[in-house]
């Protein structure tokens, strides 16, 4: 669930300063956010409010325990969570959690595992040398 008490300083804070901003008058919301917002301190505020409850996001995530997804594993292992963690919120040893995403063919990181080469017997490469 996100944070009601970070959200709400958001709120408070655009209402209190963004709204009668002289600089983002006849801006549409995508342009002042990302260019005029940028340099204001009241700005920076908010993107660091908003980090917080990007770390909630992947608390929310951690706690959803044995129903996690194979797609939330994957969002965990991109934001960084330490591996441990999530096997241990998933209900798994490592050993487990291993063989879980090897089944998805990734490594423990979420990384493509590489393609198995193809073994050739002797006794193929002889029939092949026979018959040319």
């Amino acid at each position: 669930m996100l944070d009601q008490k970070v959200l709400k300083q958001i709120n408070k804070l655009e209402k209190e300063n963004c709204k009668g901003c002289e600089k983002i008058v006849g801006l549409s919301h995508k342009n002042f956010a990302s260019k005029v917002c940028k340099s204001c301190p009241i700005g920076k505020e908010i993107r660091n409010l908003g980090a917080k409850v990007e770390i909630t996001k992947t608390q929310r995530v951690l706690n959803k325990g044995e129903d996690m997804t194979y797609e939330d594993i994957l969002f965990l292992l991109r934001n960084e969570v330490e591996i441990q963690d999530i096997f241990r919120a998933v209900g798994l040893t490592h050993a487990s959690f291993r063989t879980y995403m090897k089944r998805h063919e990734r490594d423990t990181h979420g990384r493509p595992l590489p393609k198995k080469r193809e073994r050739v017997s002797l006794e193929r490469i002889w029939s092949a040398s026979i018959v040319r």
